[in-house]
């Protein structure tokens, strides 16, 4: 139980990006010219540190509820590692339920379904403005005119693109926090759906399945970035080709 909450601020850390890439995204869509001003490595490096350390101030009351301590057997003379629990331990999950399991994960549900939206309407708002900025030419095509209509296409190939694959890291982000999000809502209102409840067998059965759909997170969004980013792919196959002549030799 108590390594489990260490796993867990990585796990909670790997939401936090999720829903930072999100914001990126959609201010890379607002403010175009404004986002390397605003988003230089720098900063970005500070953020994700910050949400490295609420990560870890936000499980500091699991971990300080379920304490490694070092425990000495008088009768074998053995010192050895233990998982110790303090009194306040229910007050304290009970403190998790609320801020973790409902507060954080409704606010970063929040704020991918709003920069998801936000994105699309500026990204059509966009390429209806350059659609009736180019049918307004007049009707004799010159050169330039058809390079500014190859230029169109190809734009909105990469605004497709980009939406389909935000939309897909958003909507496999929210289905897959969805059973967490149920089961921890009624664990708040149902105070038998817990491990010492009497619905303690339905309550490990929601566990389960949460913690499945978890996993179906971490592992799913690879194949969204191979398919849709060709700079990822590259150095995915590049590393992947020369790991397999190294094997070779």
């Amino acid at each position: 139980v108590c390594i489990y909450w260490y796993g867990q601020i990585f796990y909670d850390f790997s939401c936090f990006i999720a829903v930072f890439l999100a914001g990126v995204r959609c201010c890379c869509v607002v403010m175009p010219l404004k986002f390397k001003t605003v988003f230089t490595k720098s900063r970005t490096g500070k953020i994700l540190l910050g949400l490295f350390v609420a990560a870890v101030c936000l499980r500091a009351p699991q971990l300080y509820s379920h304490r490694i301590v070092w425990v000495s057997n008088p009768d074998t003379n053995n010192t050895y590692l233990f998982c110790s629990n303090v009194k306040s331990i229910k007050t304290l999950d009970k403190v998790n339920d609320i801020v973790n399991r409902n507060i954080i994960s409704s606010i970063a549900y929040t704020t991918v379904v709003v920069c998801v939206v936000t994105m699309i309407v500026k990204l059509r708002e966009a390429s209806k403005f350059r659609h009736s900025a180019t049918t307004t030419l007049a009707p004799t095509e010159t050169r330039l005119e058809k390079l500014q209509q190859k230029t169109h296409e190809k734009m909105s190939t990469k605004e497709m693109q980009l939406i389909q694959s935000v939309i897909l890291l958003s909507a496999i982000f929210l289905f897959s926090q969805l059973p967490f999000q149920i089961y921890s809502t009624i664990r708040l209102f149902v105070p038998e759906f817990d491990t010492d409840g009497s619905q303690v067998f339905l309550f490990a059965i929601a566990n389960h399945i949460s913690t499945t759909f978890s996993f179906l997170n971490c592992s799913v969004n690879i194949f969204v970035y191979l398919t849709y980013n060709r700079k990822y792919r590259d150095e995915v196959c590049s590393l992947y080709c020369l790991k397999r002549e190294e094997n070779r030799k």
